[in-house]
């Protein structure tokens, strides 16, 4: 996929089916577990012979260039073996999609809210999703972030979290150890072969290909968490297992977070005058709004019933926990309000004191001028109801 907003695309599944696609893994797929394999420890043989002591956006630059080149070598082999890109022409409407996963319980307004906010995001979804065909959607996310990255204004320690993000959901798929894993020689030459497709751009352009690219990115995340947070749900009887698995959710929580800063890379300027513009400029009644994503409210459902169920079992008073209990979830519920923090952050750079759209035109709908409540506000009370044990 190269960088241009005619091809912008991510196909998702209702996600009746996301923990079965989230945890499969490549091991039988021989050639193609060499690739990711091969794509692994390239990477981390990188980021560990410079030690990880980057300064300068230009020292990772070759390492994104790689990682491209890396996964167009990867969906090649997903593409040719699985006949991808015959399964991604499957179209559907979005709202059909999202009644069959949601049935009656959101109502007819609200899932069209839902499917104007995909429209708008460039997401396309289909009822049943191969697991080939998400996997290869999954990586063109991360090969059209990381062709833009380059020229994106974000800072090095959160370009590192997303290559992280990338090696984490490679290895979600193919967990094989990699200490004797060896890079042949052939590989190492092509990766002294850089070809990188971003394309020139309006300002305009830019602005809203980055905003999706990076909310791409942070539904991608998104999903995993939230397959990870059903899986220490389903293993809540067996400690050690959902601890494993509560820890994961919150590396995918970290990974949403970087993925909003790079979204945001960009003026508070351009926000103003173009990205918000075009958010306000769809057709939904209450006003554009977070609230209508998804993945984010499918997972914010998934936190709380996660927090209902340990509070079923160990009681509500944190102090009586369990140590290893109390551990296990403060360090959740820390990088939880962490990502809240820096979403405050990211408002209060793009909109100052400004409301949000939904804000603005519910004061509209209540005959005020202005709404006194601005999304920073907002987003501090949603950060601050993240705090369910005692830090």
């Amino acid at each position: 996929m190269s960088c241009s907003m005619n091809n912008l695309y991510l196909i998702l599944p209702a996600s009746a089916n996301i923990q079965e696609l989230a945890n499969q893994e490549l091991i039988s797929h021989t050639e193609l577990s060499r690739l990711i394999k091969n794509f692994r420890k390239l990477i981390e043989k990188k980021m560990e012979k410079s030690g990880y002591l980057y300064i300068h956006q230009h020292e990772l630059h070759r390492l994104d260039q790689v990682i491209v080149n890396e996964i167009d070598t990867i969906q090649r082999q997903i593409n040719d073996q699985f006949n991808v890109n015959l399964f991604l022409d499957r179209k559907e409407a979005t709202i059909n999609v999202l009644s069959k996963y949601y049935g009656d319980s959101l109502g007819t307004d609200t899932l069209s809210n839902y499917a104007i906010h995909d429209d708008f995001f460039k997401i396309s979804r289909v009822s049943e999703l191969d697991f080939f065909a998400f996997f290869s959607n999954v990586l063109s996310t991360y090969k059209t972030l990381f062709e833009d990255i380059q020229r994106a204004p974000i800072s090095v320690h959160e370009h590192l979290i997303l290559i992280e993000g990338l090696l984490t959901v490679l290895s979600v798929h193919n967990n094989e150890d990699l200490t004797n894993q060896d890079i042949t020689t052939h590989d190492l030459i092509k990766n002294n072969s850089i070809s990188t497709q971003i394309k020139p751009m309006t300002v305009q352009e830019l602005a809203l290909f980055r905003w999706r690219v990076g909310h791409h990115a942070f539904l991608i995340n998104t999903l995993y968490c939230d397959a990870y947070l059903q899986y220490a749900i389903q293993a809540i009887n067996n400690s050690e297992t959902w601890y494993d698995f509560l820890g994961k959710a919150s590396k995918f929580i970290r990974y949403t977070t970087a993925s909003m800063w790079y979204a945001s890379s960009f003026s508070a300027e351009i926000y103003k005058q173009i990205v918000r513009p075009a958010m306000a400029a769809q057709p939904i009644s209450t006003g554009f709004s977070g609230t209508y994503n998804a993945e984010y409210m499918r997972l914010n459902k998934t936190k709380n019933e996660f927090r209902n169920l340990i509070y079923a079992h160990y009681g509500a008073e944190t102090e009586k926990w369990p140590e290893d209990v109390f551990v296990a979830c403060s360090n959740f519920v820390e990088i939880d309000i962490q990502d809240g923090e820096a979403h405050t952050l990211i408002a209060a750079c793009l909109t100052g004191t400004s409301a949000s759209i939904y804000q603005r035109n519910l004061a509209i709908q209540y005959g005020q001028m202005k709404s006194t409540v601005s999304s920073t506000q907002i987003l501090r009370q949603i950060t601050k109801n993240r705090k369910w044990v005692d830090l």
